[in-house]
């Protein structure tokens, strides 16, 4: 180890990062921490090279050269990232430490904000929102901010990954660290151990503060050829943690299942198991089914989803060759939706859609067999592998809908609510008094782009609308591509918040359903001829938009009336109704018009923005004004002109009609 420096005065952060021959991945990493809102004189990073080879050293060098906050710390080569982080821990002078990967890097205000929650909340973990272009986000957990909770009310066990914020007296004092040298899964017992040690951890869910990225340069640090047994061996290591710190029952069961779930079933499963070789796969099964004997119990095992109750069957059975079988037939199966209906409601976009499991092989849909009460798997997937009907009937209520939108750069995500409820086709009979049922899922959900990212706005950029869509434990993610007849072809746009933003959705028949953010003018929203103009009684006119809006949105714009070289102003307000945004214009209390053609305009994007025609005028002989098409604007001129006017207009019409009365008398005279 090089020599280290003297004792610094105590920061808020410490960062640790465990580097050995990153290449140019290590960029985003380096700028990342370059550019944090937290004062330079408040964190210190600290670089542990584990015996790079590269040209990383004396770059790492340089660097801590030009920056006092940086820095390198040289080990010989471990191979393992446990004893670098854990020589971090001792070293770091922050109340708190940071861990991050040489591949990834943190939000601007990442370490700020996390040290703030910490502090104010007396944290010992604090874990900040994450975001990957590779690999599962536990999204989950991050549905909201929350102050403090511990393994016991939160799903803290869904994130097992290191890359939080810890207090480092919490780990001195408790003794935690990582497992050094060969050891696979140690981030998992680092942090089994820290949650059952914990009694305050906070969640940081609307920053997005750790990003993960993919490698441009080999593969990620954590990406090596999978040895089962040490694999399992060391598992069983992260297991014990749960029962040493866990009596029998309901809690410790969902803490298994998570471990049977992810880390074992999961690797027996589409498409990855079918595609290894027959001689790795009898290695795996056999490992994993050790390790299930003796901690996986019924109650693990009865929690799970439908499929994964099978794989646990065939697993429990000693029957390998049949979960390669299902495993195929589960990847055939996928998911289908189909966008129904979508509109802008009060500033929202709603969206309907249905979703279905299809056989890709054969177009045929995902069924069940009911008889009576009890419902039954397609025994198209079990044909052949179960001698029995897989009964399905208390997983009716566990369909699973997730909606999210995430967007295409830097790939932040966010849930969006939603609804649904799952109706059950009929479909003609079965065998042995069954009928055939196919599931449908039918969604309802509301796109609030000003608050959808946890009560804050989406930024600008192109999102993406994403389903994920879990049935009877067939769980597939895909985008709202397929589309109704009965959707229309072309969604208004929308103008929300302040300062506004335009959001465009744009349905492409390849990605599906998209929203576009961007600043923009209002007035280039208004095409020419898409104004809808309404008299709503009196002298004012409503004039709604092609453009939907948030409800909040009520101010004064700039309108005026234009005729006979004259320009007259018009109060008026830019208001939302239920789907609309209007222009409400008051064309009360003007004096003076004159006769003939004229012109409303507004001027939507503020005093000095361009004029937005609303309409063209002709105003009559006695001060009263209509819009072409017929709307009765009801403009009059002041008392003295409409006086004369009507004085003048009774003189020269007064003739005519005594004429008129005159023949209507003589006409009525007997002839003589």
């Amino acid at each position: 180890m090089s020599e280290l420096p003297g004792p610094r005065a105590p920061l808020a952060v410490s960062v640790v990062i465990p580097v050995y021959n990153p290449g140019r991945d290590i960029d985003r990493c380096i700028d990342s921490l370059l550019r944090q809102s937290l004062t330079s004189d408040r964190y210190e990073a600290i670089f542990i090279d584990d015996g790079s080879t590269d040209e990383t050293p004396a770059r790492l060098d340089a660097l801590a050269g030009q920056h006092p906050h940086i820095r390198v710390i040289h080990i010989a080569n471990s191979g393992w990232p446990g004893k670098p982080r854990n020589i971090g821990i001792e070293q770091a002078v922050g109340a708190y430490v940071q861990f991050v990967d040489q591949d990834d890097h943190l939000g601007p205000e990442a370490l700020e904000r996390l040290y703030e929650m910490g502090v104010r909340n007396h944290s010992d973990i604090v874990i900040g929102k994450v975001t990957s272009d590779f690999r599962g986000v536990p999204h989950g957990l991050f549905r909201r901010d929350r102050d403090a909770c511990t393994i016991h009310d939160a799903p803290l066990i869904d994130s097992l990954t290191p890359h939080k914020m810890f207090r480092r007296e919490f780990l001195l004092d408790h003794g935690i660290r990582f497992p050094e040298g060969p050891y696979i899964l140690e981030d998992q017992l680092f942090m089994v151990r820290s949650y059952f040690r914990t009694t305050a951890v906070s969640i940081l869910a609307s920053y997005p503060c750790y990003f993960y990225n993919v490698r441009t340069e080999g593969t990620n640090t954590a990406s090596r050829r999978m040895d089962p047994p040490t694999y399992y061996r060391n598992l069983r290591d992260v297991v014990g943690v749960v029962l040493a710190n866990t009596e029998p029952g309901e809690f410790r069961e969902r803490l298994l299942r998570r471990s049977y779930r992810v880390e074992m079933l999961g690797r027996l499963g589409e498409p990855w198991y079918p595609r290894q070789e027959p001689a790795f796969r009898d290695v795996l099964f056999h490992a994993i089914r050790g390790l299930a004997a003796d901690h996986m119990n019924d109650a693990v095992h009865e929690g799970l989803t439908p499929l994964m109750r099978l794989r646990s069957t065939f697993l429990r059975a000693d029957r390998p060759d049949d979960l390669v079988v299902l495993a195929n037939r589960a990847e055939r199966m996928q998911a289908v939706t189909v966008l129904e209906r979508i509109a802008w409601l009060r500033g929202r976009l709603t969206v309907g859609f249905t979703a279905a499991c299809r056989d890709d092989l054969d177009a045929s849909w995902l069924r069940l067999l009911r008889r009576g009460e009890q419902y039954f798997l397609d025994p198209a997937m079990t044909h052949g592998i179960l001698d029995t009907p897989f009964e399905v009937t208390h997983d009716l209520k566990a369909f699973r809908i997730e909606l999210s939108v995430r967007q295409l750069v830097g790939r932040v995500e966010w849930r969006v609510s939603e609804k649904h409820h799952v109706e059950f086709i009929d479909e003609g009979d079965g065998p042995d008094g069954t009928t055939w049922v196919r599931p449908v899922v039918h969604v309802t959900a509301s796109i609030d782009p000003l608050h959808v990212a946890v009560d804050r706005p989406l930024s600008d950029g192109t999102w993406e609308v994403r389903v994920r869509v879990a049935i009877l434990g067939i769980d597939r993610r895909v985008s709202l591509a397929s589309v109704a007849d009965s959707v229309p072809d072309v969604i208004l746009p929308a103008w929300l918040g302040h300062p506004a933003r335009v959001v465009r959705p744009i349905l492409d028949p390849t990605d599906g359903l998209r929203l576009v953010i961007e600043r923009g003018s209002l007035s280039e929203l208004v095409t020419p001829g898409s104004l809808q103009v309404t008299p709503s009684g009196g002298r004012t006119l409503e004039v709604a938009l092609q453009v939907a809006s948030d409800p909040a949105e009520d101010r004064p714009v700039r309108a005026a009336f234009m005729v006979g070289g004259e320009t007259r102003g018009i109060p008026a307000r830019l208001v939302s109704s239920r789907d609309r945004l209007m222009v409400r214009l008051r064309f009360r209390n003007m004096l003076g018009p004159v006769r003939g053609r004229g012109t409303v305009v507004a001027f939507l994007d503020g005093p000095d923005g361009p004029a937005t025609t609303i309409g063209t005028t002709r105003t009559g002989w006695d001060g009263r004004t209509f819009l072409d098409g017929g709307a009765h604007v009801g403009v009059v001129s002041s008392v003295r002109h409409y006086l004369v006017a009507a004085t003048r207009a009774l003189a020269r019409r007064l003739p005519t009609r005594a004429k008129r009365v005159g023949r209507r008398l003589l006409g009525r005279r007997p002839a003589p």
